[in-house]
């Protein structure tokens, strides 16, 4: 009677131990997506909890059929990383395959013909355990279990196995969805910076006196604005609206854009439309909201009397005051039809001239020194 309370008690703590364990892991994954993490987390307490020697976690690729190394713990060498599982010819993965947990007690038997008996050789392996990790319907992975002792799992082991295996299998297909997420986000935002880029490029073929010229000053403005401390998405805005930065361009006729000599005073109406025609186009692309500072606002002056609103110093968007003070450094610099480029120091004085009154003068401040110590040079 003693004896058979003894062992229902050590039943019991070993069951209130596992949950402990599982309750500690879940808390551990829970505060992670990275699958660094999550193995190294799954690893610690697993391979004290199931006494096994070696656990590593394998992901599978249903593409190429084979499983491939994500986490190892336990192992002697680092060769484990580059070791695959092929699931059409390694018996192991075949096995895998077929959604149920592989136990091989002898990994040294001959008749073993599997690419963990190879492993077993180099690292001193004995019995193995393997379980797939399943999630929502499909198999994600493999955990494998190593012992370099002969090894007999009993059924309250192979239980906590499972109960494990599901916890990893939540946590991994959770953290690939959230990768799968990043990748595709950076993926399109790419796609839409390149579109950008397109349009960018498209209208300076257009004004081909002003060729290569958004380039230049979207390199420029964003040195600038990072010396003075904006954060990598507001910085992102800068970028893409420096580069838009005379997209309302698109609407002015070329009989005026591109009119050799000096505008009339009708012309110069239509022209100064080009900002308008930006925040028209733009305001209703959610993604380029935050980029109009630049397209909308880069002809207003410090003095308020700038175009198309009439803004006047720090109404004016920090954007736009850096840009409008790179764009007349970049199109003084460069020659144009009517008129030869002029020297940086020409340039210098009439942009020293126009400070308090078109420019920002703090922004001046920090473009000339920047000028002078040669870190705003484009290649």
């Amino acid at each position: 009677m003693f004896l058979a309370r003894q062992q229902m008690y050590e039943q019991m703590e070993k069951q209130l131990n596992h949950i402990s364990v599982l309750m500690e892991i879940d808390r551990a994954i829970a505060s992670s997506l990275d699958l660094e993490v999550i193995g190294n987390i799954f690893a610690e307490k697993t391979i004290k909890h199931l006494q096994a020697d070696a656990i590593d976690i394998l992901l599978y690729n249903q593409y190429a059929q084979k499983f491939s190394f994500m986490y190892g713990s336990g192992f002697l060498k680092q060769k484990e990383k580059q070791l695959v599982l092929n699931s059409s010819t390694d018996l192991c993965g075949k096995m895998l395959l077929k959604d149920e947990p592989v136990f091989i007690s002898n990994l040294r038997d001959e008749g073993i013909i599997c690419t963990r008996s190879q492993l077993a050789q180099e690292e001193g392996f004995v019995s193995y355990y393997g379980i797939p990790i399943t999630a929502k319907g499909r198999l994600i992975g493999v955990v494998e279990f190593f012992f370099r002792r002969q090894f007999k799992p009993e059924s309250a082991w192979v239980d906590f196995a499972k109960s494990f295996s599901l916890q990893l299998a939540i946590a991994v297909d959770n953290a690939l969805l959230y990768e799968k997420s990043q990748r595709t986000q950076s993926e399109l935002l790419q796609a839409y910076n390149n579109t950008i880029e397109g349009w960018s490029y498209a209208l300076d073929l257009r004004d081909k006196e002003t060729e290569g010229h958004s380039r230049r000053v979207t390199l420029m403005t964003v040195q600038i604005a990072q010396h003075l401390g904006m954060d990598e998405e507001e910085i992102a805005h800068v970028y893409r609206g420096a580069l838009l930065h005379d997209i309302g361009k698109l609407g002015i006729p070329d009989n005026i854009l591109l009119k050799p000599s000096p505008l009339t005073e009708e012309e110069w109406v239509i022209m100064r439309r080009h900002p308008v025609y930006a925040y028209e186009m733009l305001s209703s692309i959610a993604y380029l909201k935050q980029a109009m500072d630049i397209p909308y606002c880069h002809h207003e002056r410090w003095d308020g009397a700038g175009y198309p609103r009439g803004l006047r110093e720090n109404q004016i968007p920090l954007a736009a005051r850096i840009f409008s003070i790179v764009d007349a450094y970049d199109a003084m610099l460069y020659d144009r039809p009517y008129r030869k480029g002029l020297s940086k120091e020409e340039i210098v004085d009439e942009i020293s001239s126009g400070t308090g009154k078109h420019y920002d003068p703090e922004v001046v401040k920090v473009f000339m020194k920047m000028l002078h110590e040669d870190r705003l040079e484009v290649s």
